[in-house]
């Protein structure tokens, strides 16, 4: 009787060992099938994201492009200005003679105006009205050299 109850604990044992490999065993093919379907889902996604990825490269590269020529109209803005400034300079300073001795005429007229405003007055001769220009700061190199040819005009006149 010894014999056969331990010959049922060896075989009761011998069972359970062969219920828990034939439960780690369906285990183990579960978590293989769960590996896989994992394993295709991040293969998956990974297909997905491929083409984000080269959209977000693009839309990077262009990003970068549009900073670049913003900064770069930025630039055209500011060059723009800056030669329209320059254009009014030239400008004024090339109209600053017109206005000083217009047509012949009129540089004879202010001419004889000069003369017989020097001849009525003892030196310094300071300039007649006519003579008189108001300019805004920016005209004053053109105007210095405009006083400078009056100068020279002047003194040619009273030599004459």
């Amino acid at each position: 009787m010894a014999q056969h109850e331990e010959l049922m604990k060896k075989t009761e044992t011998m069972n359970i060992v062969m219920e828990t490999d034939k439960i780690l065993r369906e285990e183990k093919e579960r978590l293989k099938q769960d590996l896989q379907q994992m394993q295709a889902k991040v293969w998956k996604l990974e297909l997905d994201i491929l083409p984000l990825k080269e959209a977000n490269a693009e839309l990077s590269e262009k990003s970068g492009m549009l900073q670049a020529k913003k900064l770069l109209e930025e630039d055209i803005k500011r060059w723009k200005a800056l030669n329209q400034v320059k254009e009014i300079q030239v400008q004024r300073s090339h109209l600053l003679p017109r206005r000083l001795l217009g047509n012949s005429s009129h540089h004879q007229q202010l001419k004889d105006g000069f003369l017989k405003h020097l001849s009525h007055q003892d030196p310094p001769h300071p300039l007649p009205p006519c003579l008189t220009i108001h300019a805004p700061p920016q005209e004053l190199g053109p105007l210095a050299q405009a006083e400078k040819k009056l100068g020279v005009l002047r003194n040619e006149l009273l030599k004459s």
